[in-house]
């Protein structure tokens, strides 16, 4: 089993990067997962256990507290909360872009600059797809002089 976080294995900062965005969330949710006391059991190899609780210990978690944080993220946003993806191998973040350009270009639609940056900011999760839509339909509503 990997973690993927955007489609990629993920790397510490990757996961450091998700927990902190999530730690805030999880402050909030403290007094709500206090209260509760079920038992999750999952089953994984020996190996695996060992590299990822050692990996959440560097990082000043532990593995309880990253599917705790895992369970609240996907509740929150009622979604897996990284991408899963079927395929026999993962895709380069260049190669993503370059599909989605040739996608485009395909329906007479090339991509801008600005547009090509966008889809850069989420992949460095500087932005998300909803932030992104939201101002797109922003822009829409402006342009039609609505507000």
């Amino acid at each position: 089993m990997q973690l993927r976080i955007g489609g990629n294995i993920a790397s510490k900062k990757n996961i450091l990067d998700y927990c902190m965005t999530l730690s805030y969330n999880i402050n909030m949710s403290t007094t709500t997962i206090s209260r509760t006391n079920n038992l999750i059991q999952v089953r994984v190899p020996a190996d695996l256990k060992e590299r990822t609780a050692r990996l959440f210990e560097s990082l000043g978690t532990t593995t309880s507290d990253v599917i705790r944080m895992m369970l609240v993220r996907a509740d929150e946003t009622k979604s897996i909360p990284f991408e899963v993806r079927t395929g026999a191998y993962p895709i380069s973040a260049m190669e993503r872009l370059e599909e989605i350009k040739a996608t485009f270009e395909l329906e007479d639609m090339p991509l801008t600059p600005q547009d090509i940056q966008e889809l850069v900011d989420v992949e460095l999760a500087k932005t998300t797809t909803e932030e992104l839509r939201r101002k797109a339909l922003r822009e829409i509503k402006e342009r039609h002089g609505e507000k």
